[in-house]
């Protein structure tokens, strides 16, 4: 009696050893084939040489990403071996046949192939700190040639902004972490934590000593001043007082002076900033830029001019009695400053000097210029 029961146990022992020892496989749809992946290999071809120089970045995130969902990836010794071997995966356009990938793969004991084409660049930003954009082109490939692709997004437009940085490096490493991340997922990858895009908070400090020309801009009224949705009622009116546009030109700003009067035929005056998308010809945005009149003081709410720095993110905004700073993207303010002296005329410019961004406000009897820095 006892030799059997030990002899159970023996058998029981060995069936459970046997089936959680059995190689475990990725499922995944592949061409809308549902398919089975055990080891892949990873190929990541760089394109620009920011790209280049963070290339181990995008090979480390696939590579822990497949790990995640079980798939084991190809040691990288062998992968860049496959890959001096099989030259043609250097180009975007070569098609994949199941012979190549039989005659190219078969001795590597992989049943998937990644390749990832990866573009990524950073510039310098406000207050000397960086900002990164990239996009990722992934094939996923199984045995039988079957293929899941994707191209992500190009960063930098309104709905997907580039990353922020305080150094070249930081800023590019959470571009490409992001497209890697999108690029994966849409092939049907279970991304765990996803990468957020990092930003930077400015604001404005001063007034500050330095004096510089600033540039007036010609009041305009640009044709895009449509898309904005003005106050147009009985006893609300809205007129646009000044516009200005993005320096690539796909978003706009759209001042306008609100009159309303009151039952009692009071009337009261404020202020508003409509962001438009021209190419999509509507508003996406509104920001209030109504500044309560201290008695005594001169000085119009009305906007007297406005303009985009460096790119289509960052919007600032005159009136008679304020400076405003806005973040576009996240739909923010990130600064504002009363101006000391109240007055009917301005213009905006903006400047680097010494290293240091700066906004100026020229009322024609004067320039006074503010610091723009990081907010910490």
């Amino acid at each position: 009696m006892i030799k059997k029961i030990l002899h159970l146990l023996v058998v029981s022992a060995l069936c459970f050893f046997a089936v959680n020892s059995a190689p475990s496989y990725a499922s995944l749809k592949i061409g809308g084939q549902e398919v089975n992946f055990e080891q892949v290999a990873v190929m990541v071809y760089a394109k620009t040489p920011d790209a280049k120089a963070m290339k181990r970045t995008a090979q480390t995130r696939i590579e822990s990403i497949l790990l995640d969902n079980g798939i084991t990836v190809l040691d990288q010794d062998k992968a860049d071996d496959l890959k001096n071997i099989w030259k043609r995966l250097e180009d975007p356009s070569y098609f994949v046949t199941a012979e190549d990938f039989v005659e190219n793969a078969e001795k590597y004991e992989i049943d998937g192939l990644i390749r990832l084409y990866l573009n990524a660049d950073a510039t310098s930003a406000l207050a000397n700190f960086y900002t990164a954009t990239a996009q990722a082109d992934i094939r996923f490939v199984d045995k039988d040639a079957n293929v899941e692709a994707y191209t992500t997004v190009s960063m930098g437009v309104p709905g997907v902004p580039p990353s922020d940085g305080l150094t070249r490096n930081a800023a590019l490493l959470n571009a490409i972490q992001r497209a890697v991340d999108e690029a994966a997922s849409k092939t049907g990858l279970e991304i765990i934590d996803y990468a957020k895009p990092r930003t930077l908070t400015y604001e404005l400090q001063g007034p500050t000593d330095v004096m510089h020309k600033v540039v007036a801009v010609k009041k305009e009224i640009h044709d895009f001043s449509q898309y904005a949705s003005l106050a147009n009622k009985t006893w609300t009116n809205e007129e646009v007082s000044t516009t200005c546009k993005a320096p690539s030109g796909e978003l706009g700003a759209v001042a306008g002076y609100v009159r309303e009067t009151s039952a009692g035929m009071r009337r009261s005056y404020s202020s508003l900033v409509h962001l438009v998308d021209i190419g999509d010809k509507k508003e996406t945005g509104i920001f209030d830029s109504t500044t309560k009149k201290k008695k005594g003081k001169t000085g119009s709410v009305k906007v007297l001019d406005c303009m985009f720095l460096t790119s289509w993110r960052y919007l600032a905004a005159v009136t008679g009695l304020e400076l405003f700073l806005w973040d576009t993207e996240r739909g923010l303010l990130m600064s504002s400053i009363r101006l000391d002296n109240g007055t009917e005329q301005a213009n905006l410019g903006y400047t680097k000097y010494n290293n240091k961004d700066y906004l100026s406000v020229d009322t024609g009897q004067g320039v006074v210029s503010y610091e723009i820095v990081r907010k910490k």
